[in-house]
């Protein structure tokens, strides 16, 4: 029988994480090449826009979504 320890679980607990914060990182650099631009920046200007564009609200509310979880796994890993 196989005995795993806390920390190897709380390793592969964070591990996964960073997995995880990897693959979401590199969906949030294919919306800032697309838009040539920061999130934030980004926000700001779709935000302040007069015309809408179904589109790019699209890729904000996902975008924000990408952003609003990325922080929240640095969060989970400054825990630690």
């Amino acid at each position: 029988m196989t005995t795993i320890s806390s920390k190897m679980i709380i390793d592969l607990y964070y591990s996964s994480i960073i997995f995880e914060l990897h693959q979401t990182k590199s969906k949030f650099e294919i919306f800032e090449k697309k838009y040539n631009s920061s999130f934030n920046d980004f926000e700001k200007k779709i935000k302040n826009s007069k015309k809408e564009n179904f589109k790019q609200w699209d890729d904000y509310i996902e975008w924000k979504g990408l952003n609003k979880y990325i922080q929240e796994q640095k969060c989970s890993l400054l825990k630690k």
